[in-house]
C-alpha cells in the first residue's frame, strides 16, 4: 500500500525491496509534474533527537515563508529540487554527489585538525566537492573561516547562529523549580546539576564515551563537586548515556535518567536544575 502527497510527501509503505523499487518509481514520476526547485526536501537523521528536532523547526519557518515542505524521500525521487541535510556525515558517502538538487547544510561543529578523525574525513570531502554544495550555515566565525579555506565560494557562505525557540523555554522561578522537582521525584533539597546530551558512541546503552563530547570530563568534575556539596544529584536526558551512567554509580551519586518524546518538555527538566553543566 502506497500513499504520496504533494503538501506533506506522507508515505505509507511495506519496505520489502519490490515494493521500495515501485514506490521509487511512482516518486519519480510524480516528480515530473512539479516545477524545478518548488520543493524543499529536509533531511533528518532519523534518530529522533536534536537534529530532527532542528529539521521540525526549520519545516515549521519554511511553511510560514510559503515554501513548500516534502518528505526526505524525495530526495532520489524528485529532480531539480532542493534539498538540506541535518547531518553533515552524508558528505562521506558517494550517493548524494549524483542528485540534480541544490544542497544545503549546516556544520555546527567539526573543525579539522583538533584529533577527531570522522571530522577531518568530513572537512576533506567537502574541500573536493564544495562545487556541488548551493548552501552552507555556519554558526560561528571561527568555522565560517575553516569553511571559506576549502576554496568553497563565500557567497555561498552563510553565518546564521544557532536558534533558540524561546517559546519552548519559559523563564523559572522557587514556585517552577518545587512543582518541576515534585513530578520528576527529585528531592527538594538536593543541589541538582543538569546534564542533557548525546555522549556515548552509537543509538545503544552507550556504554563506550563519545569523547569529544566530554563525558569524561563530566564525571571528573562530578567527583571534584561530590566532595564539597553533600546532596549532590545529576538530572540526565539524551541517548546513549551508559558510559556516564555507570560512572555515576560508581561514585554513589544519586541520578535520574528521562529520554522525551518531544523535545519542548526538556524545558521541565531545566526548571528543576541549580546548574548546568557543559
Amino acid at each position: 500500500m502506497c500513499k504520496i502527497s504533494y503538501n506533506s510527501g506522507a508515505v505509507l509503505i511495506f519496505m520489502h525491496p519490490i515494493l521500495r523499487q515501485t514506490y521509487n518509481k511512482i516518486l519519480k514520476l510524480a516528480s515530473l509534474g512539479l516545477k524545478p526547485y518548488s520543493r524543499l526536501i529536509l533531511a533528518g537523521d532519523n534518530a529522533g533527537w536534536v537534529l530532527d528536532g532542528e529539521m521540525r523547526e526549520i519545516s515549521k519557518i519554511a511553511r510560514k515563508l510559503g515554501i513548500r515542505v516534502v518528505h526526505s524521500k524525495w530526495r532520489n525521487a524528485s529532480i531539480h529540487q532542493s534539498i538540506f541535510f541535518a547531518d553533515l556525515s552524508f558528505l562521506l558517502y558517494d550517493d548524494w554527489r549524483s542528485l540534480r538538487h541544490r544542497i544545503g547544510f549546516s556544520y555546527f561543529h567539526g573543525l579539522p585538525d583538533t584529533g577527531e578523525p570522522q571530522f577531518d574525513q568530513v572537512y576533506t570531502a567537502l574541500s573536493r566537492h564544495h562545487e556541488r554544495i548551493s548552501r552552507i550555515q555556519v554558526s560561528h566565525s571561527q568555522m565560517r573561516e575553516a569553511i571559506l579555506q576549502t576554496g568553497i565560494e563565500p557567497a555561498k557562505v552563510f553565518l546564521i547562529p544557532i536558534g533558540v525557540n524561546l517559546d519552548f523555554f519559559p523563564f523559572g522561578s522557587a514556585e517552577t523549580k518545587i512543582a518541576a522537582r515534585q513530578k520528576l521525584s527529585i528531592p527538594q533539597s538536593a543541589f541538582v546539576i543538569g546534564s542533557f546530551q548525546k555522549d556515548g558512541v552509537g543509538w545503544g546503552e552507550g556504554l563506550e564515551p563519545k569523547l569529544v563530547k566530554g563525558p569524561d570530563v563530566f564525571l571528573a568534575s562530578i567527583r571534584e563537586l561530590k566532595a564539597q556539596i553533600p546532596e549532590l544529584y545529576v538530572l540526565l536526558s539524551g541517548p546513549a548515556r551508559g558510559y556516564v551512567k555507570a560512572g555515576l554509580d560508581a561514585m554513589q551519586v544519586p541520578y535520574s535518567h528521562f529520554y522525551l518524546d518531544l523535545y519542548p518538555q526538556i524545558s521541565e527538566l531545566f526548571q528543576a536544575l541549580d546548574l548546568y553543566l557543559v
